[in-house]
């Protein structure tokens, strides 16, 4: 004998109710045969604060069929074209970028409080050179009273050298002006420096 529940076809293991097993335990948890929908929050809010709404049809929604609340709105705005990064310009598609809250309030998704952004502009938009003073093993190098990074020094046009040569210069004990504007020895360089040493002794 087969559980009395159509399209079941299992055996039945309880007679006085003619089911299956499955059936009479979900008819225990629910007081119904049928098999009930899952329940879903329209929003919610997730643990770092941000708020997703429950939108199973919308292009950018995630596995469980809730989308981010500020990438639906401007979503909206842009269409399925997001553009380019509002900082740096360079284009973007809905997989790669970032939308943000510009005051930095992430409850904070009215639309013109949101903008695209290509990864690198929103991880380093609001960082500032005493922000990495104690990521850095070195600090801020200082000259002419401008102070700011190894990495952000290389960028000068005056310095030809790379961030990570004034790092190792600096856990050398060198100066920051020595630091920074002493030229790079090239490997040619070294040898022929190597070769005078030899010579004069």
């Amino acid at each position: 004998m087969i559980c009395k529940i159509a399209g079941c076809g299992k055996p039945i293991r309880y007679k006085s109710q003619q089911v299956c097993q499955m059936h009479y335990f979900r008819n225990m948890r629910t007081g119904s045969y049928d098999l009930k929908a899952k329940s879903r929050q329209q929003r919610r809010e997730n643990q770092k604060g941000y708020q997703l709404i429950w939108s199973p049809q919308h292009p950018l929604r995630d596995s469980q069929g809730y989308v981010y609340e500020h990438r639906a709105v401007m979503y909206r705005i842009k269409g399925d074209d997001c553009g380019s990064c509002a900082l740096c310009g360079k284009p973007e598609s809905w997989s790669t970028c970032h939308v943000d809250h510009i005051d930095e309030n992430i409850k904070n998704n009215a639309a013109q409080n949101l903008r695209v952004l290509c990864r690198g502009c929103n991880v380093f938009r609001g960082r500032t050179p005493e922000s990495y003073q104690n990521l850095c093993d070195v600090g801020l190098l200082e000259h002419e009273g401008k102070r700011d990074t190894a990495h952000g020094w290389s960028k000068d046009p005056r310095v030809s050298v790379n961030g990570s040569t004034i790092r190792r210069r600096k856990r050398k004990g060198w100066s920051d002006h020595k630091a920074l504007f002493t030229p790079s020895r090239t490997y040619r360089g070294k040898a022929k420096a190597r070769e005078l040493e030899r010579a004069a002794a």
